[in-house]
């Protein structure tokens, strides 16, 4: 993925609401490589508050028994919850939802579709509009669990 040093303004009259740019940008942030184990559903709390942050996940990687994992979703975290969450599934184990902790942090949910035995781990991914929006962004806890419903 490129890196770009210095805003590049398409148009010629500087920087206005309606000029497009590449700005300095890095491809992202790789939160951590997970497994799921022998449970359905990975729910993962992070320490980003849903302040005014729009965010862009990526999970790719190999899950024995279910395939490979390759999903996108993109929300804006926003006044103590989550909003415009969309989802992008290209196989069977997916991100399929983000939604806000009860005390106001950004939460993932990972689906892999089945329980039982598996092996294999995918890796997360984090990008955002500008590089100082993510920097300091990691996961702050996880749970494996058979259970749908929001764990935090």
């Amino acid at each position: 993925m490129p890196y770009y040093q210095t805003k590049t303004y398409r148009s010629s009259g500087g920087a206005s609401s309606n000029d497009s740019y590449i700005s300095e940008y890095v491809a992202g942030k790789h939160l951590g490589r997970m497994q799921f184990r022998a449970y359905q559903y990975l729910h993962v709390k992070t320490n980003i508050p849903c302040q005014s942050y729009m965010l862009f996940f990526t999970a790719t990687g190999y899950i024995y028994g279910n395939g490979n994992i390759h999903s996108t979703i993109g929300c804006y975290p926003y006044n103590n919850t989550i909003i415009n969450i969309f989802a992008n599934n290209n196989a069977n184990a997916s991100i399929d939802t983000a939604y806000a902790s009860s005390d106001y942090y950004c939460c993932l949910r990972f689906n892999r579709g089945s329980t039982g035995y598996t092996e294999g781990v995918f890796d997360l991914i984090l990008s955002g509009h500008n590089k100082s929006d993510y920097e300091s962004f990691g996961i702050t806890n996880w749970t494996l669990t058979n259970s749908a419903s929001n764990q935090y």
